[in-house]
């Protein structure tokens, strides 16, 4: 760095300067003076060495933040968008589920909800509240929806539910789907024999 240029410059120049009072204390021109290039050649090593070793330590700082960042990348959850939630009060029977479903799948579920013309029993609000039940899980409210509706009939097995690689849409379109199975198929009323 510019600012340790003069510092450094009087250290080896110190060095040198040393070896030359040391030379002139042993009778100036019979002295050995092997010693002193010898000196000055491994200050100029540890120089070498220290000019390296600055190179070297940018480059090393750089690798660690980098690794340190990588680490920090793996340690935060990342952040991902949040859905939009579509809020809906389902009463069933006197108990109200208060419903809250992704956009995405609110409107899936309103396109494909479907109701014959012919059935004349149940409303397609009821398919869509039934389809909106199903898709959460609460079979009983679902089945009871569609029971107090006129359906019924045929309400979901004890199997069926959503699928371990079963994405949000596909689940939604076969909750539609169901719903109207079970508002479309009246159920028996009567006395049995």
């Amino acid at each position: 760095m510019p600012s340790k240029i003069e510092k450094t410059w009087a250290k080896l120049h110190q060095e040198s300067a040393v070896g030359a009072d040391v030379f002139s204390l042993f009778g100036g021109g019979e002295a050995d003076y092997s010693y002193a290039p010898t000196k000055s050649k491994t200050a100029q090593q540890n120089q070498r060495v220290n000019v390296q070793r600055k190179k070297e330590e940018p480059t090393k700082r750089i690798e660690r933040q980098q690794v340190k960042n990588e680490q920090m990348k793996q340690q935060e959850p990342i952040a991902r968008p949040q859905p939009v939630m579509v809020h809906h009060d389902i009463n069933v029977k006197g108990t109200n589920y208060s419903v809250d479903i992704p956009e995405v799948v609110n409107d899936i579920i309103m396109k494909e909800s479907e109701l014959p013309e012919e059935v004349l029993w149940t409303k397609i609000e009821d398919v869509q509240h039934t389809a909106m039940l199903l898709f959460l899980n609460y079979i009983d409210a679902a089945t009871t929806l569609a029971d107090d509706c006129g359906g019924g009939s045929n309400t979901p097995d004890s199997g069926w539910g959503r699928k371990d690689d079963e994405d949000d849409r596909e689940w939604a379109r076969r909750c539609a789907h169901q719903a109207g199975i079970m508002h479309v198929y009246q159920r028996r009323r009567g006395i049995g024999r």
